[in-house]
C-alpha cells in the first residue's frame, strides 16, 4: 500500500464545479457502530439497503457508485473501536458531484431508512 500525500492547493470552485470537470474516482468509506437493541434483522437491512445506493444514486439519470464492497471486523487486536460493518464505495465523477454527491446520497438513504 503506498501512502497518498495531501497537499494544501487552493480550491478554486469555479473550475471544480464546471461541467468539464473530472476529478475521476472518488473512495468513500463508511462503518457502522449500532445501537445495543439493534436486532440481527435491522442489522441486515442495513446491508442491504447501503448496497442499493449503487444503482439507485444518479445525477442526471446516470448512476455514479461504480462499486461497493463492505466486510466485517477481523482485527485480532481489537482495534475496530466497535465498528460492526464497513463499506467501502468507489465513486466516479464528472460534473459538480466532488462535493455534494456523498452529502446528498447519506443524507437521502439516512432519511428514508432510518
Amino acid at each position: 500500500m503506498t501512502e497518498t500525500s495531501v497537499q494544501n492547493t487552493p480550491i478554486n470552485e469555479a473550475a471544480e464545479t464546471a461541467r468539464t470537470y473530472n476529478p475521476g474516482t472518488i473512495r468513500h468509506i463508511v462503518m457502522f457502530k449500532y445501537k445495543d437493541d439493534i436486532t440481527a434483522a435491522q442489522k441486515q437491512n442495513v446491508i442491504t439497503a447501503f448496497l442499493t445506493l449503487k444503482d439507485n444514486c444518479k445525477r442526471n439519470g446516470t448512476a455514479y457508485i461504480r462499486d461497493i464492497e463492505y466486510g466485517f471486523p477481523s482485527s485480532k487486536e481489537g482495534k475496530d473501536q466497535n465498528m460492526e460493518v464497513a463499506f467501502f464505495a468507489i465513486k466516479t465523477t464528472n460534473s459538480k458531484t466532488k462535493k455534494k454527491i456523498s452529502i446528498m446520497s447519506m443524507k437521502s438513504w439516512t432519511a428514508a431508512k432510518m
